[in-house]
């Protein structure tokens, strides 16, 4: 009887330490999801900017995984004589479908995906540049200037990482491989010659290397 007792006894301390583990484990996992768990995040690319963009990336979680919709506008006015149009607007949508590698509410978060992109620019192309001088001797240049439409397609495949340091703050980091097709409704030759040679080109066609840095707010 008293070899049973001590059975039990040993039993019951036994279960009583895996339940007490497992509910620190348990209190530990949901500190980090309380502090990296979201259904929507809402991130910025400053990167953009170098092309004279603004681009809001809207995540939305799909169980794991996770659909991306980011719309972008384009806009300058070159008031200078050298640059090869004088004023540009556009408007660009990128669509991305997000692969998780783990639970995607942890604070690190490793991923791949497939991003799908278009963008569209209305452009006054600088053309028939020609000198003149007044009686003066006065250098002033004339131009012509031509509106075309610019419209380019592109495709990704991307390896990144999601990372929230603070509660609700949200860095996200991918590079990867892509392709661009573009092609002009319009002066095909103004577009290829002055918009198509650099891959931060409007009309650049060709593989491309991609990479996206973006920081924002979980929701």
């Amino acid at each position: 009887m008293r070899n049973i007792n001590l059975i039990f006894i040993g039993f019951l301390l036994i279960t009583s330490s895996l339940f007490s583990q497992e509910v620190v484990e348990q209190k530990k996992e949901t500190k980090e999801e309380k502090r990296a768990h979201y259904t929507t995040a809402i991130m910025i690319v400053p990167q953009i900017a170098a092309v004279n963009g603004m681009r809001i990336d809207f995540e939305f979680r799909t169980g794991k995984n996770a659909i991306v919709i980011a719309p972008t506008y384009y806009s300058k006015i070159n008031y200078d004589d050298y640059y090869d149009y004088k004023k540009m607007n556009g408007a660009g949508l990128d669509l991305a479908y997000k692969f998780n590698l783990i639970n995607p509410n942890k604070v690190f978060v490793p991923y791949a995906a497939a991003n799908l992109s278009y963008d569209y620019f209305s452009v006054d192309a600088i053309n028939n540049i020609y000198e003149y001088y007044d009686e003066f001797g006065n250098y002033s240049p004339n131009y012509d200037l031509t509106k075309v439409g610019i419209h380019k397609v592109g495709l990704d495949a991307l390896m990144g990482f999601q990372i929230t340091p603070i509660p609700r703050f949200v860095i996200d980091f991918c590079i990867g491989v892509g392709t661009r097709h573009s092609f002009a409704e319009s002066e095909k030759d103004l577009v290829k010659e002055n918009f198509s040679e650099e891959i931060l080109d409007m009309a650049y066609s060709g593989i491309i290397p991609t990479c996206n840095f973006k920081i924002g707010i979980k929701l």
